[in-house]
């Protein structure tokens, strides 16, 4: 019984992996359309996630062996009123796997930006971003529709853009150039219905007045309802 259950616990991590490994894909997917991203982007992607598969694989087969020999021990111990100590599984730790996962991001993180600034010279560290919350949404979407859930858990479409001012001139989505003579730097995500969910801003050089931050209010609202549309569009293709 304690063999049949600790495969099917070794299953369990192996789909729940499979799944989220195609959600990453996904989102990858997109924002490689977006930003045109090259293809050895996709190609690191799923080169990391297939060298995680066999560390995944192997810590949910060494936690599983360890639980099952904690619970014998601790049966026959209670039996024999000793106790056990849990056995040693080395490397193989949840805990480890995590570590490893953020390193993988990272190195997928600094590999992706160093094209986008380095090589590129056009798109800037704010672009980036809000493009990858604006895609990311759109990958989120295509996830959970394919999950067939009995209730829809999105409330709101979402979408981000960058403004600022370079010039004296409130411009949208600054480019790598403008972003590194920009006087005011603004970052904005919103709902589709118009609703603000997070909003960064740095006046770059002197302060500016609220005249000047009304103006890139109103044409970030413009960009995101421009996005929001070209999601629709998106996921009802």
């Amino acid at each position: 019984m304690s063999r049949l259950t600790h495969q099917s616990s070794l299953w369990q991590v192996l789909g729940l992996y499979a799944g989220g490994s195609w959600v990453v894909l996904q989102v990858v997917d997109v924002l490689a359309q977006n930003i045109s991203l090259p293809p050895w982007v996709f190609t690191l992607t799923l080169a990391l996630l297939l060298i995680g598969l066999p560390i995944t694989a192997a810590t949910a087969y060494f936690q599983g062996i360890g639980r099952t020999a904690s619970r014998h021990a601790d049966g026959r111990g209670a039996a024999a009123g000793e106790a056990h100590a849990t056995p040693s599984r080395g490397p193989f730790t949840w805990g480890n796997v995590l570590k490893a996962g953020v390193a993988a991001l990272a190195v997928w993180g600094v590999a992706v930006t160093g094209w986008l600034l380095d090589v590129t010279g056009t798109y800037s560290a704010a672009f980036v971003l809000t493009a990858a919350v604006s895609g990311a949404y759109v990958a989120l979407h295509d996830a959970v529709s394919a999950l067939k859930l009995p209730s829809w858990p999105l409330r709101h479409t979402v979408a981000a853009v960058s403004a600022g001012v370079v010039k004296g001139r409130v411009v949208l989505d600054l480019n790598y150039e403008e972003d590194a003579k920009a006087e005011v730097d603004l970052n904005v995500a919103m709902t589709g219905e118009g609703h603000y969910i997070d909003v960064q801003g740095t006046a770059e050089s002197n302060p500016f007045d609220d005249k000047t931050l009304q103006e890139i209010f109103r044409v970030a609202r413009l960009g995101v309802a421009e996005i929001t549309t070209r999601q629709r569009m998106a996921l009802e293709s």
